[in-house]
């Protein structure tokens, strides 16, 4: 009797052992395939994402998406429209151009002589002389009824220029002075005074008119 009373013990305890064993591992496998169906839900979540137009960059071999987010610009073409600095060039050439000639029209009768016409500037002088350089333009021109040899054009420091006057007046026996950088002669000697200014290296020196 007790025999058969510890045979029974042992079979139950053995089904009751195997009962828990089976409840152990199903409880095991239906919290593996939670947590797999979670991390699917994780990653679908982090997979999702919004493709923009100005989105530039790539994706990785582990699906992130590796970028930057650029400004969209607008296309416009500026060809053919005039930029404010060049039409400011413009204005500004037009009002040079403008004074110009609104002084070039009150010049006296001498000082169209002088510059002729406001073309040439004889008021420009370098520290150092360069003879060989210089476009000096040589005119007969009529103050009065008298006439008047008149020498400009001239870049020659103001005191080379006192001292080829004084030689002129020297070599000519008449009068002369010096004034706004241009040399005026009294009387027509316009050739004598080229030959001089030849001499004394203005080679370019020439006589302009009649």
């Amino acid at each position: 009797m007790q025999s058969r009373a510890l045979l029974m013990l042992l079979v139950y305890s053995s089904a009751f052992f195997g009962a828990a064993q089976a409840f152990v591992i199903l409880h095991s496998n239906k919290n593996h395939e939670q947590q797999h169906h979670h991390t699917k839900l994780s990653m679908a979540k982090k997979m999702k994402f919004t493709i923009k137009e100005n989105l530039a960059g790539s994706i990785s071999s582990d699906g992130v998406f590796e970028g930057r987010e650029t400004k969209e610009r607008p296309l416009s073409s500026k060809l053919g429209v005039p930029s404010k600095q060049k039409n400011k060039n413009k204005a500004k050439s037009a009002a040079v151009a403008q004074r110009s000639s609104t002084s070039k029209s009150s010049l006296s009768k001498k000082e169209r002589q002088r510059t002729g016409n406001g073309n040439v500037d004889s008021t420009l002088s370098t520290r150092i002389a360069a003879p060989e350089k210089e476009e000096i333009q040589v005119v007969e021109a009529k103050r009065g009824g008298k006439s008047v040899t008149i020498v400009r054009g001239m870049t020659s420091p103001m005191e080379t220029r006192k001292g080829i006057l004084k030689e002129l007046k020297k070599s000519l026996g008449v009068g002369g002075t010096l004034l706004e950088g241009v040399l005026e002669i009294q009387g027509a000697y316009a050739d004598k005074t080229v030959e001089v200014l030849h001499k004394k290296g203005y080679v370019l020196a020439k006589k302009i008119g009649k």
